[in-house]
């Protein structure tokens, strides 16, 4: 495997970037010692959306409101709205993606792109019309995707509307438009898509870790009180509202790894030039480094940059540096200290299990852009 591998380490001062389900930053214990954590989903979606900011490749949207998406395309495409729901409904069966009949939404996120999503009507209208003027072609087809456990599968339902025929098989056909790159935006290739029992599901080329503390951390209140700028007469605290917000400061290991070898497979960017491949992948490494959580981000104000920055290019499998933190990093200046420990962790493995890097750059010493160029030559 071909990688490209990102190390940092990040402090942020006050902070809440990821709350679990009662509203306090994530934990985990490491090392025996409690660690702050932030998952991997939330980095990648601060990620995902700066990607988009930097670069007009990126143009991915995750959604549930596919029915009225697709249904107002298919209407911008001349269909009348009852005949563009149908046709949603049938391209959803078609995709396993369930409908949520209460709310008439998609019970699933689904990832696409605009585009992709208009390439998939006109790919689903056309072959509708030519299923018509072939209907045998459209129920062979219809068959040939049908699994024996499918309710619909021919074994359990021997009779099927002619209309139905066709929508099925323009579903199929519209449905393969989804691996269409850079139609379907080139971030599905980097984050993957997961869709039930289909061809739609897409492993992703990228790979976060969860981001972790190197120090233990245990987290902190911050009591506030909300002062009321017109009080009532006599009231003397001019307090309206009291509570309190948890937080934390630490400082965080983050690991990201990008298998270039599954990137430019036809699935994801095979069909774009070398180019627009390196573009892409520029674009993704830049938003890796720059995006931060949005999590308070008014009331905390949590952006920083790492301050530490490790880039590799290699082959084997992907590595992460997490044990450099086994033992928590103690003392003033933990920046310093887990830089040293982070190195020395890296040395250490390079030395006993033989692995030689193709690039290794590092900041300080190396600046971003310079470690941006050596990695990014590294793509083919």
């Amino acid at each position: 495997m071909n990688l490209l591998e990102l190390h940092m380490l990040q402090s942020f001062p006050v902070t809440c970037l990821n709350r679990d389900q009662f509203g306090s930053p994530k934990s985990v214990f490491f090392g025996g010692a409690p660690r702050a954590r932030v998952s991997s989903q939330c980095w990648k979606r601060a990620i995902r959306l700066f990607a988009q900011d930097e670069c007009s490749m990126f143009s991915g949207y995750r959604s549930k409101e596919i029915l009225e998406i697709m249904s107002k395309i298919f209407m911008e495409e001349g269909t009348d709205e009852k005949t563009a729901l149908e046709n949603v409904r049938e391209f959803m069966k078609a995709t396993h993606l369930a409908i949520d009949e209460k709310k008439g939404k998609c019970k699933n996120i689904f990832y696409f792109s605009m585009e992709g999503m208009r390439d998939a009507v006109k790919t689903f209208l056309k072959a509708e019309a030519e299923a018509r003027l072939d209907p045998e072609k459209a129920k062979k087809l219809v068959e040939a995707n049908k699994s024996d456990d499918d309710p619909e599968s021919p074994k359990q339902k021997k009779k099927k509307e002619a209309g139905d025929i066709f929508k099925q098989a323009a579903a199929i056909e519209a449905r393969k438009t989804f691996k269409t790159i850079p139609g379907d935006g080139v971030d599905i290739a980097f984050f993957g898509r997961m869709v039930a029992k289909t061809e739609l599901t897409l492993e992703g080329a990228s790979m976060f870790s969860h981001a972790i503390s190197v120090n233990k951390v245990d987290n902190d209140l911050d009591f506030f009180t909300a002062v009321d700028d017109l009080p009532a007469p006599g009231d003397q605290t001019n307090s309206s509202q009291l509570g309190d917000i948890e937080f934390n400061s630490a400082c965080y290991y983050r690991y990201v790894a990008l298998n270039l070898d599954l990137l430019a497979d036809a699935d994801h960017l095979g069909s774009l030039t070398l180019d627009e491949r390196k573009q892409a992948v520029a674009a993704f490494l830049r938003a890796c480094v720059m995006a931060n959580p949005s999590a308070r981000k008014n009331s905390m104000m949590g952006h920083s940059l790492p301050a530490f920055i490790l880039g590799i290019a290699r082959k084997g499998s992907p590595l992460t540096l997490a044990n450099a933190f086994e033992t928590p990093v103690k003392g003033e200046g933990l920046l310093t200290r887990a830089q040293q420990a982070l190195e020395a962790h890296w040395k250490a493995l390079k030395d006993d299990y033989g692995i030689e890097p193709s690039v290794e750059k590092k900041l300080p010493g190396d600046n971003l852009k310079s470690i941006m160029e050596g990695l990014i030559a590294y793509v083919k």
